[in-house]
């Protein structure tokens, strides 16, 4: 639709430079009798021309090269009538009106990238490592929308700013206890070690998840010592990886840690990562300790 409707408004102003420039040039030539000047109005009016139709054809193989990129992206996704007409109908424009031949290369590219990125949507169901941001907006409003019935498995190595006092950390701990509340299956282990479960405690998200509040949060919290697991259990230890969250068996969020602090999260439909973190998620609870004050205490006297 969009092609048909430039290719018409392109042969439509066409035709009324010929028409004007006839007109101006035959007004000079027979009226003011001035035929020289008509005659150069006439070969002035048909370079112009030519060049708007070379200049167009240029454009026109441009945008078909972007269509037929799109046409691919839609085989890939359901491109409903809202993204034809709205999303995919502004990238068609700025593509096409991106004329400088010195970025031809570079905007064939990012449309190789996005097609790239789709696809791998489509086939592993994977997203690409995702920052902090994007996975918050991405993964909570599939949180949010967790009802009664559901679940909400998470691990967690309470890495450095994991559970800080930022807004998003705390919408997201909020957004657990509003699904725990309205009557989901929310449980996260804690995998640290035991040295730092008092300091631990001491934080108001993990604190949320101990049995001594849990008849208000309604969320379920449970203790792992990362260096008995570690040492005893490194497979398990291994498949727990930095961290995650399931949802419903559906979607998983996998954190990453790496080694300069930087934080990056996947999310993903996959079928078969989802079910081997779900039973990694098992595994770790039959060895976990519900988490509780008392469990500090304990602890802290091992005669206890």
């Amino acid at each position: 639709m969009g092609t048909k409707w430039y290719k018409n408004q392109q042969l439509i102003l066409s035709i009324l430079e010929i028409i004007i420039n006839v007109a101006i040039g035959l007004f000079f030539y027979i009226f003011l009798s001035m035929q020289t000047v008509g005659i150069i109005i006439w070969f002035v009016g048909i370079l112009l021309v030519l060049d708007r139709i070379i200049i167009n054809h240029i454009n026109q193989e441009n945008y078909d090269k972007l269509e037929l990129r799109i046409d691919k992206i839609g085989q890939v996704i359901d491109l409903n009538e809202e993204y034809k007409e709205g999303i995919i109908s502004k990238l068609c424009q700025s593509y096409s009106h991106t004329s400088d031949p010195e970025f031809t290369n570079l905007k064939n590219k990012y449309i190789n990238n996005a097609l790239i990125k789709i696809n791998k949507l489509k086939d592993e169901k994977s997203s690409d490592e995702l920052t902090t941001s994007e996975s918050f907006d991405l993964f909570l409003p599939i949180l949010q929308n967790v009802q009664i019935g559901e679940s909400v498995k998470a691990v967690t190595f309470l890495l450095q700013g994991e559970w800080d006092d930022s807004p998003q950390v705390q919408e997201y701990l909020k957004s657990n206890i509003d699904a725990a509340q309205r009557g989901a299956s929310v449980e996260r282990i804690f995998i640290m070690d035991k040295s730092l479960l008092n300091d631990a405690i001491k934080n108001e998200a993990v604190k949320k998840h101990t049995k001594d509040q849990s008849n208000e949060t309604k969320l379920k919290g449970y203790f792992v010592d990362r260096t008995r697991l570690k040492k005893e259990e490194p497979e398990l230890y291994n498949a727990s990886g930095d961290g995650f969250i399931i949802i419903n068996l559906k979607v998983a969020l996998i954190d990453k840690m790496y080694s300069e602090g930087k934080y990056r999260n996947i999310v993903t439909l996959n079928k078969n990562v989802i079910k081997e973190l779900d039973e990694t998620f098992m595994r770790l609870k039959r060895d976990s300790i519900e988490l509780s004050s008392s469990l500090v205490k304990g602890f802290d006297n091992p005669k206890n």
